[in-house]
């Protein structure tokens, strides 16, 4: 390579190819040469910033007998290492430049909620929102929030009051993942001009125990609407405001319906349902999220070229095979099991007699994943029928309108889904459990003294 001084003598057009072939190690060992050509590089070493863990995929180091499969996407604690320093340093260089948010088109994110060791927040930590208010020139977002469902909340309730009216107002291809604050979802979607936005992510977005504010669930509400996880219940109060309890993410997409006029791809990760201790088989939240996931497919027909919707799985067993399940646990996971299957069935069930009135004009791909399991066992024979045969209906009629049909049984990857209450107290745990165990020993037949063994161990 020329010298960075004959470098300097190329027309601007020459230069600006050059750093766009440039990886960023080069970039960056680039800057380091002049001031005149830091000046140059800058803004193509802040065009892209990724300062995310989610996206890591499977981190072998966290791996083994009793976790096979450890995905960055899973926990805060599973993530790669220094990735909270990363963030700090990423956050401290922007206040000392602030004017490089203008340069940034693409930015990805996770925010980690805890607060042990370095995830306690500190003073770079409180000007994350200011910060982000400058990135005015983002096109392509993906933000992604992953707290461990054995760490509490405390202080971060008081980080996300800070989110600003106004964040990203010219993204137009956006992912969100994971257990994102209500308050942070809103704040996009009103900010962003819908009808320009052309690639949609929803992945396995989830909502927490909140009131409808977005405020955490007081402790007396909680107790009160114990073992009720999934339940929407009304408050006692002269408002009689339903709670939002953890569950699909879905009153802030409502506003997106009939809006989505520019959509060309849209991806929708269902987050997982099983995790915890709430088997009572009703899930009055889940219809209405079935019928917003319609109606917001309904409204993208004439505009979407990609569609992929993803029935997220929960993570593997022990792979070691003489680890070997009790009765209880082989039942427990076979409840499970079933109850997934016929959640997908009836999803799938939901949407298609809808298919026969849409009208689509670009589509091109279709992608099923995750609604049946490679290693299924024959316990569940009519519910693998009922999906056996929406698949055949569904490649059938794709196939017949010349739309790529793909369907993949199983999950690319796992997904969790943090179930409970904030601050749960333990007079909630024992009921949420008692419930637990009454199903399975009314309903499955476990016997009551495996209870007692268990709490035992």
């Amino acid at each position: 390579m020329a010298a960075p001084s004959h470098l300097l003598t190329c027309p601007n057009d020459v230069l600006f190819l050059i750093y766009e072939l440039c990886d960023k190690s080069s970039l960056t060992k680039l800057s380091l040469t002049s001031t005149a050509m830091r000046e140059q590089c800058i803004p193509h070493l802040y065009r892209t910033v990724d300062v995310s863990s989610h996206n890591a995929g499977r981190i072998s180091y966290h791996e083994g007998d009793l976790r096979p499969e450890a995905w960055a996407c899973e926990f805060d604690d599973i993530a790669p290492e220094n990735h909270v320093s990363r963030q700090r340093s990423f956050l401290q260089t922007m206040v000392r430049h602030p004017e490089y948010a203008a340069h940034v088109r693409a930015f990805s994110w996770t925010f980690t909620w805890g607060e042990s060791n370095e995830y306690e927040l500190t003073e770079i930590d409180y000007q994350l929102w200011a910060i982000f208010s400058r990135f005015d020139r983002v096109e392509k977002l993906d933000l992604a929030a992953i707290p461990s469902p054995d760490k509490v909340w405390g202080c971060w309730e008081q980080y996300t009051v800070q989110i600003p009216p106004v964040l990203f107002p010219r993204v137009m291809d956006l992912r969100l993942m994971g257990r994102t604050p209500h308050k942070l979802v809103k704040t996009i979607f009103k900010s962003i001009d819908i009808s320009l936005l052309r690639c949609l992510s929803l992945d396995y977005l989830q909502e927490r125990g909140n009131l409808p504010d977005g405020s955490p669930m007081p402790k007396e509400v909680n107790t009160k609407t114990r073992g009720l996880a999934w339940r929407a219940k009304l408050c006692s109060s002269a408002t009689d405001t339903r709670l939002i309890f953890p569950g699909p993410m879905w009153i802030p997409v409502l506003p997106l319906i009939d809006k989505l006029s520019s959509l060309q791809h849209l991806e929708i990760r269902i987050p997982p349902l099983e995790e915890g201790f709430c088997y009572d088989g009703d899930y009055p939240e889940y219809p209405q999220y079935i019928s917003v996931t319609s109606q917001l497919l309904t409204s993208v027909q004439s505009t979407l070229r990609e569609l992929i919707i993803d029935h997220a799985r929960t993570p593997r067993g022990p792979s070691n095979p003489n680890i070997q399940l009790c009765g209880t646990g082989r039942v427990l996971r076979r409840l499970i099991q079933n109850d997934r299957l016929r959640r997908g069935a009836t999803m799938l069930n939901s949407l298609f007699p809808s298919l026969d009135k849409w009208n689509w004009k670009q589509l091109r791909s279709v992608t099923f994943k995750g609604f049946l399991d490679d290693s299924t066992e024959r316990y569940y024979e009519s519910a693998i029928r009922d999906l056996e045969h929406m698949r055949d209906k569904l490649e059938n009629y794709f196939l017949g309108r010349g739309v790529h049909f793909e369907w993949e049984n199983d999950s690319p990857r796992p997904a969790h889904l943090y179930m409970g209450h904030d601050n749960v107290d333990q007079e909630a745990k024992e009921a949420i459990m008692d419930g637990f165990w009454k199903t399975l020993i009314e309903d499955y037949g476990v016997r009551a003294e495996d209870r007692e063994r268990f709490d035992r161990w």
